[in-house]
């Protein structure tokens, strides 16, 4: 599995490569699962699993962080401007020991979207059912917080 750094410079480097060609370098190189009908616009996309089905996007200029594992069902879709953070349980942290349930999962079920300018915080669980929508514009949904007792 390639590091953050090299996971960035790779998807940069293949803006300008045709999608055929920057598909084929994202599952030989990450490891993602990309079906030929899926289609990933100009963002860079760092999560440790990818699993987009028939017809799933993600359009341009969005910045999806290290996530566990990003899902897009069939026909799921990520619009424009978006930032989606997340932290890896693979990534060693202070933060977050305590939670061993802890999964940083974005998944979107058959239909659903996420359209543009949101900020979705995926430091644990998030996951969309079938046909829903994140809709409007500069939405947060956080997942993280204070624990008041320390």
């Amino acid at each position: 599995m390639a590091s953050t750094l090299l996971k960035v410079v790779i998807q940069a480097a293949c803006f300008v490569l045709p999608w055929r060609l920057r598909r084929y370098i994202l599952v030989k190189t990450h490891g993602y699962k990309i079906s030929p009908s899926a289609r990933i616009g100009l963002s860079i996309v760092l999560a440790d699993d990818v699993l987009m089905e028939d017809r799933a996007g993600i359009g341009h200029l969005n910045y999806i962080g290290r996530l566990d594992q990003l899902v897009l069902r069939e026909e799921a879709y990520i619009g424009r401007y978006n930032w989606i953070t997340g932290l890896s349980t693979k990534v060693e942290t202070p933060f977050f020991k305590g939670k061993t349930s802890r999964r940083s999962d974005l998944v979107l079920g058959r239909g659903s979207t996420i359209v543009n300018w949101h900020l979705v915080d995926c430091t644990d669980r998030v996951e969309f059912g079938d046909f829903v929508g994140l809709a409007g514009a500069r939405s947060q949904i956080i997942t993280h917080g204070i624990d008041i007792m320390r």
